[in-house]
């Protein structure tokens, strides 16, 4: 499984998927069951204010399916897991603010939950080699749990997912 993360979303929105270039892709979303987020993903896009993103996903058709997929953080084993990446953060050398900020957002729940299921994670962000950098990104925090983060690219290459031109006249 692969868990998306919002940044996802937001770009393909913003870049090369947007709703009227490529609705191939956001089918894609829907379709594949094997690609899905965490529940907080959805809060954080809906909390973006972003109307094309919230339309869609409170179509009625994306709703039904992502009902069905999307992963709740409110497990047990997610929020044990959650604890576990909260306390690797209070490790870091990072300021306070900037463990603060990451752990308000979706990013650690990704990590959680990827952690407790085997899932991977798909998102734009690098990993930052540098552990004296200022900000606290996924990819650094996933590696230490054993946590495979993706690009986008990279997912829809693993799963041959391809995107065809629509003839029109």
């Amino acid at each position: 499984m692969y868990l998306l993360d919002s940044n996802v979303i937001i770009e393909s929105k913003n870049r090369y998927y947007h709703f009227d270039i490529c609705p191939g892709f956001w089918d894609a979303l829907k379709k594949y069951h094997r690609i899905t987020t965490i529940d907080y993903v959805i809060k954080e896009l809906k909390d973006g204010k972003d109307d094309e993103i919230i339309r869609w996903i409170d179509d009625e058709n994306v709703k039904t399916i992502l009902k069905s997929k999307i992963i709740r953080i409110d497990s047990d084993d997610i929020q044990e897991s959650f604890g576990e990446v909260a306390e690797y953060i209070s490790t870091l050398s990072q300021p306070q603010s900037e463990k603060d900020k990451f752990l308000s957002k979706a990013d650690p729940w990704l990590i959680a939950a990827s952690k407790i299921r085997g899932h991977t994670i798909v998102t734009h962000e690098k990993y930052i080699p540098d552990p004296n950098t200022k900000k606290i990104k996924i990819p650094n925090v996933a590696e230490y749990f054993g946590v495979e983060c993706i690009s986008l690219c990279e997912l829809l290459k693993r799963e041959n997912i391809q995107f065809f031109l629509k003839e029109s006249h």
